[in-house]
């Protein structure tokens, strides 16, 4: 911890906290996550090694890169990554204000999505966090019905992600816990900006399927040149249980 300084608290959640620190010898800023391990049983505070572990194992350039990490006095897990300078998706959208993205840069969003969601899954690793802001929102219907969380809930979870970075509102939003948990087990989507093309709002609706087996799963091929201006050129596919749908070209 001697080599960073606090600049400033970014986060704060139920079990830690995030901070911006500056990297004194490098003076470079960074993102510090501090999970904190007293009062937590067992289970907790091996999840949080784990988490640790995991991050230091992972290199993919669409995942936030890891940097560091220590058990703080034994009280904390601190886990150093990358600061993204952009901001967060919420930040984006609110930004907007109201003024839809266009197909060809939300592809290439979506791209980027997938070949890091392909990345985790190929290494038997399941996200289960994903979302624009809040948890409620994104969780799938299997959670609900007290199914073990799997591949497929991530799928959900990123077509939430993908509907509101639409459609600037989330897929499933309710005034109280009982009511946002009908909607997600028995409501439809209301319908995204007609902007979008069919095939791609098709894409999201059916990454929203009630039943898991239903979803797509992610297959996506290698082929990624980069430049400037973002993705080119890739081959990207999500591979339903009867068809396959393309994205790469938008």
């Amino acid at each position: 911890m001697e080599q960073y300084e606090v600049v400033e608290q970014i986060g704060r959640g139920a079990y830690g906290s995030a901070y911006l620190v500056l990297h004194k010898a490098e003076r470079k800023r960074y993102v510090m996550k501090k999970i904190r391990l007293s009062k937590q049983n067992d289970k907790f505070q091996r999840t949080a090694y784990q988490e640790m572990s995991l991050m230091a194992s992972l290199s993919n350039p669409y995942i936030v890169e890891y940097k560091d990490g220590w058990v703080d006095e034994g009280t904390s897990v601190c886990i150093v990554t990358s600061y993204c300078e952009g901001g967060d998706m919420a930040e984006r959208i609110k930004k907007a204000r109201g003024i839809l993205f266009s197909e060809e840069r939300v592809c290439r969003w979506f791209t980027q999505l997938l070949l890091a969601l392909d990345y985790l899954h190929c290494n038997r690793v399941l996200h289960r966090d994903l979302k624009v802001v809040g948890t409620p929102n994104y969780m799938c219907p299997e959670i609900l019905a007290d199914i073990p969380y799997g591949y497929k809930s991530d799928i959900w979870s990123l077509g939430c992600c993908m509907f509101e970075i639409l459609a600037h509102r989330p897929a499933f939003k309710a005034t109280d816990m009982a009511a946002l948990v009908n909607k997600i087990n028995r409501s439809s989507i209301s319908p995204m900006p007609p902007i979008y093309s069919s095939a791609l709002k098709q894409i999201v609706k059916s990454m929203l399927r009630k039943n898991p087996e239903h979803r797509p799963t992610v297959s996506l091929k290698k082929s990624v040149n980069c430049s400037g201006q973002g993705l080119k050129g890739a081959d990207t596919m999500l591979t339903f249980p009867k068809k396959i749908y393309r994205l790469g070209s938008c």
